[in-house]
């Protein structure tokens, strides 16, 4: 039983009791499995349960604030946060069962879990009218529930494990759920890439199904909610109906683009990941290497949208495949160039199938070379060990992802972050 205190809540719900227990049976000691003893060296399989409370919920939601604001040419202070002295403990319940097995005396290991976790009374912004004149028409409440779920299988086996050698092979995966349970009245929660639904994984990425260029006059396609096709007409900032039987046609009007003509492009959370590692030493020689994958997650690429802003700023080598004529249509995906008019063009600040990309990707994450001194020679030298070690990190990535790296998103969105640097590092390890 944990019985936890957080100052970021109001003084009546600040503390919460958050109880836990497991269980396990190594089934390999009984009696009945004496006689597969040379087989199976050990065999257990184990269950949990434990309720936590999340204390990373931001500083202070339930206070009301104030802070700095201008009026005109005055300098003063303006009401910034909406209080609320009923939150209380956001809190998850987890369940996990699994088992742990080992063949042939430690020679081949397997271990799998199972894991449900409900989360419950999630702090979300709940909106309020514009009337109530409430900063960002929202107030903080416990309103939101989610649910994970997922499997997580392991293995590891001993190729080769003698005096002089030694070499091993493990790897894990994890196939992972996510799902919106409840919000404030089961409204979306909607955001420029993302969308926060019932029914949907935290923070899908959410926009329009961009269907390609006219190659008669270069102009980008859209579809609508209904199925019906519309083109963003460049010069003159509006949308109109497409007929693919007289595609040149600008003058029959549409209705505008709105959130109701998008919809969910993909979970923003990878579906599955894991690692791949072996280990190998012969005498005083050592090696390790592991690869990392992970996918079933889009990116939004707001980073190549701004490569592609269509002004006098860099572009990236894509705009070359943009529309250019009948007769030069480009990739067919890039429409014609109009010098200021990315904004329109490419809906800046809005997510689309144009800029949404799979996020997955198989990574040589570290790969490490060292020898060890043998000990003829550490003696001779008075010291107890010395190694030489060489390592190489991030060294090099295969993904269809068009950015540098699909790893750079956050919430999916990938927008001039940092990417994983590629180090290489050589040492010494001295025991004296």
């Amino acid at each position: 039983l944990r019985y936890d205190g957080i100052s970021s809540l109001p003084t009546a719900n600040r503390y919460g009791l958050f109880p836990g227990a497991s269980v396990g049976w190594t089934i390999s000691k009984e009696s009945f499995m004496s006689g597969l003893s040379n087989i199976v060296s050990d065999l257990k399989v184990r269950a949990s349960y434990a309720k936590v409370g999340n204390v990373s919920i931001g500083n202070y939601p339930y206070f009301g604030l104030y802070g700095s604001a201008k009026y005109a040419d005055y300098n003063g202070i303006a009401f910034s946060q909406a209080g609320n002295d009923q939150l209380k403990w956001e809190t998850s319940t987890k369940y996990d069962v699994g088992f742990d097995v080992l063949f042939k005396e430690g020679r081949y290991k397997f271990t799998f879990d199972y894991f449900l976790t409900n989360q419950d009374g999630l702090i979300l912004a709940a909106p309020t009218p514009p009337s109530l004149g409430i900063p960002g028409n929202s107030i903080n409440k416990n309103i939101g529930s989610m649910k994970n779920w997922g499997y997580e299988f392991s293995a590891e086996v001993f190729v080769i494990r003698t005096n002089n050698i030694t070499w091993s092979v493990d790897g894990n995966i994890t196939l992972a759920g996510n799902k919106v349970l409840g919000l404030y009245n089961d409204l979306d929660m909607i955001y420029n890439y993302n969308i926060i639904r019932v029914g949907e994984s935290y923070n899908a990425i959410f926009g329009y199904e961009y269907m390609g260029v006219n190659a008669a006059n270069g102009n980008p396609l859209y579809r609508k909610a209904d199925g019906q096709i519309v083109q963003a007409n460049i010069p003159t900032s509006t949308y109109v109906n497409y007929d693919p039987a007289d595609p040149t046609n600008v003058s029959v009007a549409a209705v505008q683009l709105g959130n109701t003509d998008k919809k969910v492009l993909g979970s923003a959370l990878p579906t599955y990941y894991g690692a791949l590692n072996t280990r190998a030493a012969y005498k005083g020689f050592d090696i390790n290497v592991m690869f990392r994958f992970s996918g079933g997650n889009m990116v939004m690429n707001r980073t190549r949208m701004d490569l592609l802003g269509q002004n006098f700023t860099n572009n990236s080598t894509e705009i070359l495949g943009r529309w250019q004529s009948v007769t030069e249509p480009g990739d067919g995906w890039t429409p014609i160039l109009w010098a200021s008019g990315s904004n329109f063009v490419n809906l800046s600040d809005q997510a689309s199938t144009r800029w949404v990309e799979k996020g997955d990707f198989f990574k040589l994450s570290t790969i490490t070379l060292g020898y060890t001194l043998p000990k003829s020679i550490t003696n001779r030298l008075k010291i107890q060990s010395l190694r030489v070690f060489a390592q190489g990190q991030e060294m090099f990535m295969i993904s269809k992802y068009k950015g540098i790296d699909p790893e750079m998103e956050k919430d999916g969105v990938d927008y001039n972050s940092t990417p994983r640097q590629r180090v290489i590092t050589f040492g010494i390890n001295l025991g004296l």
